[in-house]
């Protein structure tokens, strides 16, 4: 009987360990969750995350990958997608959470979101005082058409396509997607031109991921 007992309790111990290792989703029982690496102890490190805002746009901001060897690329997608059943009109606000937003060289073109990487670990109470990292080489870029005064942008039903209304004839200007990809491998220590890129050194980065409607996201990506 003892030698029953025990194995009946250190099958426990081992299902007790196993929970804590993995984890399971408390929405699915039967979903077994791996663990996420963290950054000491800050919160896990995720590769996406998503806000739903009051206007009915999800903005959603990606990246590749959470660890990464110096050199390595990361790769970054930003996104904003109506989930509305119908067409979803929103006037432009310029109502951002944080400033330096881009989606390339050129600004944040013609679309109402942009994103930015910064050198250390910033949340939304202490971004805002942080300074981006240069992206892209100085220099000049064949920008896309700029157009002026952008007043509104009219997203189809459950798309992030939308029609950009702005001071042009006939209105709306034109169609865009609402989303923007990028890789980011260094950054630029200098403005001026002919210096090269400085690879990602050591360390914790942030990417944020913002639109002009006030939606703001946060991840996080070491180097070693």
């Amino acid at each position: 009987m003892r030698w029953f007992l025990g194995l009946v309790l250190g099958l426990v111990a081992l299902a007790a360990v196993a929970s804590v290792a993995y984890g399971h989703d408390p929405r699915n029982p039967g979903t077994t969750v791996a663990p996420t690496p963290t950054i000491g102890d800050s919160p896990p490190l995720r590769p996406s995350a998503s806000v739903n805002g009051t206007n009915g746009v999800r903005l959603t901001l990606s990246i590749n990958a959470t660890s990464l060897s110096e050199g390595q690329a990361l790769g970054i997608s930003l996104v904003d997608y109506n989930t509305l059943a119908y067409a979803n009109y929103l006037t432009a606000v310029r109502d951002w959470s944080v400033g330096y937003l881009s989606d390339g060289p050129c600004g944040t073109d013609n679309q109402p979101m942009g994103f930015a990487v910064f050198s250390g670990y910033y949340l939304a109470t202490n971004a805002s005082a942080a300074a981006p990292l240069p992206l892209y080489a100085p220099g000049g870029y064949n920008c896309p058409l700029l157009v002026a005064g952008i007043t509104a942008y009219d997203f189809s039903p459950f798309s992030s396509n939308a029609e950009v209304y702005a001071m042009c004839t006939p209105n709306p200007c034109f169609d865009i997607s609402v989303n923007a990809t990028d890789t980011v491998s260094g950054y630029w220590p200098s403005p001026q031109v002919g210096v090269p890129m400085q690879a990602l050194q050591p360390g914790v980065y942030t990417v944020v991921g913002g639109d002009e409607w006030g939606d703001i996201l946060f991840l996080h990506f070491t180097v070693t």
